[in-house]
């Protein structure tokens, strides 16, 4: 997206994702200067306010940090359209997500302090947390997994999890577990779960004997002087705070309980600040906030040994890539209401971007302007194009042709369908068909609308038959296969619409499509694997799937359970 809106501005694009700035005679451009990526900050400035307001993007900030200094800040657009008040690198935004980053420094700050092992048992310092597990052979979780995101653990507890009054504290998450059951093993897939953040920042909680917000403050905030930052779960009531929009006009914001998960405000100032601590190995202000040691580690990749992973790679919260030299990219980004963000390293050349906006339309739109930018920098640091991202090599069993026909759960479109006649094979996806072309090496291609050419490929993995997604730099699931099996009639009765209770604005339809349970109303669709008259497992691997939903009897009504809430048949 950038890219082409340099382009149409008449800035070059050279190499992956770099910027440079064409002649005068092909555009009228600021001139040159002797300042610190010159090129860099003048095509984003040119860029970025097409860039909003193509994507109605009402304010946005941005900041470039090499080493210890932020080389260049700037807003666009507004903080408050109404008051006119403008976008700065000073105004506050709901970081999101970016939040974790913060919450596992500070359980590893307690690691150094001797009083956390992330390692042992989470009951260990959550002794009242227990949750059902369909595992009698695995082992227990753990912190470290907490972080990692290979708790097994739903993704979220949904109920109460985003209010419009303040919520209850997110420390009241391990009382409403032991009806619940993990999603999976331990150790087993890459599935990002909110729930398990918000138990780690309870650990922290504890430890400290203090509110997680004051605990992050005294540890981290204030030493890396973060004046402007601070935990809650609504926006901040300092007159620095931006409001938030959806398609360009002014939106109450909700409340979130999962403050450890995403309850972060702040400036893109203050997240160079702790940028420029990640550079100088923990240090601040000649303060060790945290051991070069311990930095590390968080920065190591843990799941090499993960098959369902694939090219996914995590350290202790921060999301990994490897250019194809070798060069880390440490990152995250979050979304939160009407908030998004987006935050990256490259942690050997010490180089980082961090954009914050406050609007729903920027989802995405931060995440490839900050990767543009950082891989500009680079070029103009090292004098050469950026790396392009490499394609990591992992085991796969490929199956054959004949293997594609079927059903496949997914976490992004429900149930996927690929079927063969006469020696032609078409795949069903949202509620549309496509044809499918056969590949020599044992992958089928298609053209999906959304996504331009695509290459599939059919594997197993941890003993799951697997549809795999592939890219020049990434592989990922795409769905798991499921067999067509009788569906018992209790569960065909069950057929209908729900309406949550205490929640009339959310229903739930259970519907059957080709055979299978399909639960819609959460997000995408659900397809529903029953395991028992009463119990019903989300088919497919990865967030919010493996999870499950019970039917029980209420008062002489049958409602269904799910994440906290109950429906009832309307």
């Amino acid at each position: 997206m950038i890219r082409a809106i340099l382009a149409a501005l008449g800035i070059w694009v050279f190499g992956t994702l770099s910027l440079e700035v064409a002649t005068a005679a092909e555009t009228s451009q600021p001139p040159r200067d002797s300042q610190p990526y010159a090129n860099t900050r003048n095509a984003l400035a040119q860029a970025i306010p097409t860039l909003t307001r193509q994507n109605r993007i009402v304010g946005l900030s941005i900041a470039l940090v090499d080493d210890q200094a932020v080389v260049w800040a700037q807003g666009f657009g507004y903080a408050d359209k109404a008051k006119k008040i403008k976008a700065a690198p000073e105004t506050i935004y709901r970081a999101g997500s970016i939040s974790k980053l913060f919450t596992a420094t500070a359980a590893m700050q307690l690691v150094e302090q001797g009083k956390f092992d992330i390692d042992r048992p989470l009951q260990t310092y959550l002794p009242g947390f227990f949750i059902k597990t369909r595992f009698p052979d695995a082992g227990a979780i753990t912190p470290r997994q907490l972080m990692t995101h290979h708790s097994g653990l739903p993704g979220d507890y949904l109920k109460g999890e985003e209010t419009a009054v303040p919520p209850e504290p997110f420390g009241e998450l391990v009382n409403k577990l032991p009806d619940e059951y993990v999603a999976y093993p331990p150790n087993f897939i890459l599935s990002y779960s909110n729930l398990g953040v918000s138990l780690l920042g309870h650990s922290v909680e504890t430890i400290c004997a203090t509110s997680f917000g004051d605990c992050l403050e005294n540890s981290l905030l204030k030493p890396l002087g973060m004046a402007d930052s601070g935990f809650y779960s609504g926006p901040s009531v300092s007159p620095l705070m931006s409001k938030g929009y959806s398609r360009g006009l002014a939106v109450p914001q909700s409340y979130l309980r999962d403050i450890p998960a995403g309850g972060l405000n702040t400036t893109v100032l203050d997240l160079g600040r702790f940028m420029r601590m990640l550079f100088a190995d923990g240090l601040t202000d000649g303060r060790q906030v945290i051991s070069s040691a311990t930095l590390s580690e968080m920065l190591r990749a843990q799941n090499a040994d993960i098959p369902l992973d694939l090219d996914q790679q995590i350290g202790l919260a921060w999301a990994l890539k490897h250019t194809a030299t070798g060069e880390k990219l440490a990152w995250h980004d979050g979304s939160i209401g009407s908030f998004h963000s987006f935050l990256a390293t490259l942690p050997e050349h010490k180089l980082g971007v961090v954009v914050l906006a406050n609007s729903d339309t920027a989802a995405g739109v931060v995440n490839e302007l900050g990767s543009d930018a950082l891989e500009s920098m680079l070029s103009e640091k090292s004098g050469g194009p950026g790396p392009v991202a490499s394609f990591h090599a992992a085991t796969l069993t490929p199956l054959s042709l004949p293997d594609f026909p079927g059903y496949y759960a997914s976490g992004n479109f429900g149930l996927i369908g690929i079927s063969e006649k006469y020696g032609r094979m078409r795949i069903q996806l949202n509620g549309r068909s496509y044809p499918i072309k056969p590949h020599t090496d044992g992958r089928v291609g298609f053209r999906f609308p959304q996504l331009g050419a695509v290459t599939l490929r059919r594997a197993n993995l941890s003993e799951r038959e697997v549809l795999t997604i592939e890219g020049p730099q990434k592989r990922q699931l795409l769905g798991e296969k499921i067999p067509q099996t009788p569906l018992p009639m209790i569960w065909r009765h069950r057929a209908g619409k729900y309406r949550v209770i205490d929640e009339d604005n959310i229903v739930l339809r259970l519907g059957i499509q080709n055979g299978f349970l399909v639960l819609s109303g959460f997000g995408p669709n659900r397809v529903l694997t029953p395991v028992s008259d009463s119990e019903a497992i989300i088919a497919g691997l990865g967030r919010g799937l493996g999870e499950t939903i019970t039917f029980e009897n209420r008062d002489g009504v049958e409602v269904v359970r799910y994440s906290g809430y109950l429906a009832k048949r309307k």
